[in-house]
């Protein structure tokens, strides 16, 4: 584990954490298979690569983090602590932009409103809200064998 005070700039975490914590930076930060980059209340984070599946990015501010996410994938997850989890209230929402290189992921609570940059091409199918078992919402990209699944009830 890495704990950053200060400043970090172009960190690799691979199986591992990193925890920015109150008063420091992590700038382009690459979160590989199983590693979390977890922003505690008072740090920031600007720029994040998700480099294979099952990586996370915490934020227990969402408005802590600025930059953009690429390499969203099957798998990977990203808390938001601040935005409060309820079944039917919680909403997520996925706006690209006109060249369809990327676009705003919105999610809300109906009181806190989370706005993230994302790079890359996404649908709103890309993106399911759950509890982060904290009280906050946790952001997960189901994958294409989970919406197959859920196809065929749906249409029922």
């Amino acid at each position: 584990s890495q704990y950053v005070w200060g400043t970090a700039t172009g960190t690799t975490i691979v199986w591992g954490a990193q925890y920015v914590g109150a008063g420091g930076t992590a700038i382009g930060t690459t979160i590989d298979s199983g590693g979390v980059e977890y922003v505690i209340a008072g740090g920031a984070a600007h720029g994040v690569t998700f480099a294979g599946p099952n990586a996370t990015l915490r934020l227990d501010e969402a408005d802590a983090f600025s930059g953009t996410i690429s390499g969203w994938q099957d798998g990977d997850h990203l808390g938001l602590g601040d935005i409060a989890f309820s079944e039917g209230s919680t909403t997520v929402a996925y706006a690209a932009n006109p060249r369809n290189t990327g676009g705003t992921l919105t999610v809300s609570d109906g009181v806190h409103v989370s706005t993230l940059e994302l790079l890359g091409q996404y649908t709103a199918a890309d993106f399911a809200l759950s509890s982060d078992g904290n009280g906050g919402t946790l952001v997960s990209d189901p994958g294409v064998a989970v919406q197959n699944m859920l196809a065929p009830a749906l249409a029922a």
